[in-house]
């Protein structure tokens, strides 16, 4: 949670922008597994960006995709926004 703090601002995720779902924590952690070589520190750093990823998902869908509006509800500059977009690949659903 680290980073996904450090994505705010003040350093604090404020309970009521996340989905019931991110609340819930239903993601399956099936994909986060130990493995030869791969250490605590990266399995972490893995699951920190994913729900990083997760919250700005979150984040867009409740916006309409209004990249703008995404940024204000998330406390961070649109231009860090768009650059977690691209860093995570995220893209406009069709």
């Amino acid at each position: 949670i680290e980073r996904a703090t450090i994505f705010h601002h003040d350093g604090i995720i404020e309970k009521d922008i996340l989905s019931q779902e991110i609340l819930e924590n239903e993601q399956s952690h099936e994909d986060l597994f130990i493995d030869k070589g791969v250490g605590l520190n990266e399995i972490k750093k893995q699951a920190i960006e994913k729900l990083e990823m997760r919250i700005i998902i979150e984040g867009l869908q409740r916006t309409n995709w209004n990249k703008t509006e995404c940024a204000k509800l998330l406390k961070v500059s649109r231009g860090d926004l768009m650059r977690k977009i691209a860093r995570y690949k995220i893209t406009t659903p069709k």
